[in-house]
């Protein structure tokens, strides 16, 4: 069922059986307010590195370690999502963000997700409210089972609040599962980014069936990653997106030290290319071989320019201080400042 209170949507008067629509106009994303060129030189180097240490959620029931997924970024909340392998149950923690930022040793809110059948998740890139909405959060979540070849026809991505509760969902019956997501909203719908083994996904999401937990959702487009961008493409484990002041949308993704971009031109149709934008090679100090990509990046919008994300180390049990066996920690959230050329009209980055 919808999250109660959540009031991003209505039913159409006098239709019981009308399909609850969102209101893409109250959601907002990441918007660039400069160049296509501002941005490609933005990536040539990384800034300095930053971390936030021992972010941690209480977790009695989680074993001894939880492998981290993904990570998402928003104005008041950062969430990072992980998987008790030994279980084969997925969480997701949710951070309250205290003048842009998490408190040393912050112990954040942990919600179970699916086990089992799903245990495998990856948060994702979310939308903020705006207006009379202002303060309310929707994320996508990206389930599979824990194959590595994603060979499983099985998989799904849900739509969930700011408090974990589930929106509506989307199933994916096509082979890959969705191993990173993103939302993206334009002046027109609200669109989820899948990348699942070898695909890159794009649905339209224009509201939830009614009686059901089901995202009103049609597959926009679907092809192989080398085959809509090329053989730069990556099978990336994080992704995220900026709309720019033309409506363009630029999608960033993430592997091991590397973080490529892409325009998307014509996004939302079936017509979508996808155009090489500039590549970034990010290696932290004490950075293990996997990468500070491996699982999982977000970019947000600074006054200066943006902040690129990542948080590679697991969750284990006696990382927090002061180590409590209910408690899983991870040793170190990292992110980098990058300046964009401050030859636009306004801050290089907004939320639109």
């Amino acid at each position: 069922m919808i999250a109660a209170g959540l009031a991003w949507a209505a039913l159409a008067v006098g239709d019981p059986a009308a399909t609850t629509r969102i209101d893409a106009a109250a959601y907002a994303g990441a918007r660039f307010e400069g160049s296509e060129a501002q941005l490609r030189r933005a990536l040539v180097d990384p800034g300095m590195t930053r971390r936030i240490r021992r972010v941690g959620f209480s977790a009695p029931h989680v074993d001894r370690n939880c492998h981290t997924q993904a990570i998402s970024v928003s104005d008041a909340k950062l969430l990072t999502s992980c998987v008790d392998r030994r279980r084969g149950v997925g969480w997701l923690q949710i951070y309250d963000r205290d003048a842009g930022g998490v408190e040393h040793a912050e112990v954040g809110k942990g919600v179970r997700l699916h086990d089992r059948r799903w245990p495998h998740a990856a948060v994702g890139q979310g939308l903020v409210g705006v207006g009379a909405r202002a303060g309310e959060l929707l994320v996508p979540i990206g389930h599979e089972p824990m194959d590595l070849r994603g060979r499983h026809r099985a998989s799904r991505l849900e739509l969930r609040d700011g408090d974990g509760a589930v929106v509506c969902a989307i199933d994916n019956p096509r082979e890959g599962g969705i191993a990173a997501t993103a939302l993206v909203a334009t002046k027109d719908a609200i669109f989820a980014i899948g990348i699942s083994y070898t695909e890159l996904l794009v649905w339209r999401i224009d509201g939830v069936e009614p009686g059901s937990a089901t995202c009103d959702a049609s597959l926009v487009f679907a092809q192989a990653g080398v085959d809509a961008a090329g053989p730069g493409w990556r099978r990336y484990q994080g992704v995220a997106a900026l709309v720019d002041r033309r409506g363009d949308v630029f999608l960033f993704g993430g592997r091991k030290h590397r973080l490529d971009v892409w325009r998307l031109m014509g996004f939302g149709t079936a017509q979508m290319r996808v155009l090489e934008v500039g590549t970034m090679d990010w290696r932290p100090a004490a950075m293990p071989i996997r990468g500070v990509f491996h699982e999982g990046l977000s970019v947000e919008p600074t006054p200066r320019g943006l902040r690129i994300w990542a948080a590679p180390r697991d969750f284990w049990r006696g990382s927090c201080l002061p180590a409590r066996s209910d408690r899983r920690c991870t040793p170190t959230i990292y992110y980098v400042d990058q300046r964009v050329d401050p030859h636009v009209a306004g801050p290089a980055m907004t939320r639109r």
